[in-house]
């Protein structure tokens, strides 16, 4: 049997106890104002002086962060941002029409929809598929128990600009999980496995 579970986040409270920055970006969002922003990446590049607009807030159970996903004025495309890498958040002048923008948002999450879902099968040791569950809480999934294996198997559903931070969760959860499809992201895996290997090794030589 197949379960489909959508989890939704928690309310999002934004109060006299939120940090600065989510209170800016929602009162934005509510307001309809432009952000000028600065912003560094996960994989340390800055982007400096960036006009946006936001368009939601998310929330990651497993991080325990917010998100925020903004249409950029320059580039015409949307970005997802961590909001503690957001730095010299200001209000900019200008208008915009959020209507536009929302269903241009919509418009690019269905062209962006992966094809097909990641799938992986989970094993019943150490608590894995709680683990999983949890790590994968703010996706959309289905899950099964393959009872000839004595083993889960989940369908993660993702939109394509996901894809990096799946495969960054499906490391963390390490032998416990095999990726059975699609092909690209089991030799994702495998490369950036051999890739941490090596690099290990190297280290126990020097």
């Amino acid at each position: 049997k197949t379960t489909k579970l959508l989890t939704k986040p928690p309310p999002l409270k934004v109060d006299g106890s939120s940090p600065p920055k989510l209170k800016m970006i929602t009162k934005s969002i509510l307001e309809k104002r432009l952000l000028r922003y600065t912003y560094t990446t996960r994989q340390g590049e800055t982007l400096k002086d960036v006009v946006g607009i936001p368009v939601k807030i998310q929330y990651s159970l497993k991080d325990d962060m917010f998100y925020v996903i903004f249409y950029s004025i320059e580039h015409r495309n949307f970005a997802k941002c961590i909001i503690q890498n957001l730095e010299d958040v200001r209000y900019e002048e200008g208008s915009f029409n959020r209507e536009d923008v929302l269903k241009e948002y919509e418009l690019y999450l269905r062209n962006a929809k992966a094809k097909q879902p990641i799938i992986i099968e989970v094993m019943n040791t150490r608590n894995a598929l709680e683990r999983a569950f949890c790590l994968f809480s703010s996706f959309e999934k289905s899950a099964r128990f393959l009872k000839e294996k004595n083993k889960h198997e989940m369908k993660i559903y993702y939109y394509e600009f996901e894809e990096a931070e799946i495969i960054s969760r499906i490391l963390y959860l390490g032998r416990d999980v095999v990726v059975t499809q699609p092909q690209h992201i089991r030799e994702s895996i495998i490369s950036r496995v051999k890739n941490a290997l090596k690099m290990y090794c190297d280290n126990e030589i020097v």
